[in-house]
């Protein structure tokens, strides 16, 4: 599934407009720090660790924090694995980029 399938899905349960579009230009903001190279494989899977855990107390509030936990990891691991694979030739060409002086 895309990474913007996988995005809508996670806001799915959310009906405030303005919120789901900050959750969507929050992933979108951490994918573009990836794939440029500016951030960790690590620290992109935190923050969208916790952008899921804010989502999913939001659209379920009545789930165990354990719950949460393990969902949101579970989430954030789909949505890392979809920026990895959309951000193929993007990070390539960054990377590479880099180190070719012009």
């Amino acid at each position: 599934m895309s990474l913007a399938r996988k995005v809508e899905a996670l806001v799915a349960g959310i009906v405030d407009p303005r919120v789901r579009v900050d959750v969507m230009s929050t992933v979108n903001f951490l994918y573009s720090l990836f794939v440029r190279g500016k951030v960790s494989e690590e620290e992109v899977f935190r923050d969208l660790v916790d952008v899921c855990s804010t989502v999913i107390r939001l659209s379920e509030p009545g789930l165990a924090e354990e719950e949460v936990r393990d969902r949101a990891s579970s989430i954030a691991d789909g949505l890392l694995t979809a920026m990895k694979v959309e951000g193929l030739s993007r990070r390539a060409l960054y990377r590479y980029l880099a180190r070719t002086p012009l």
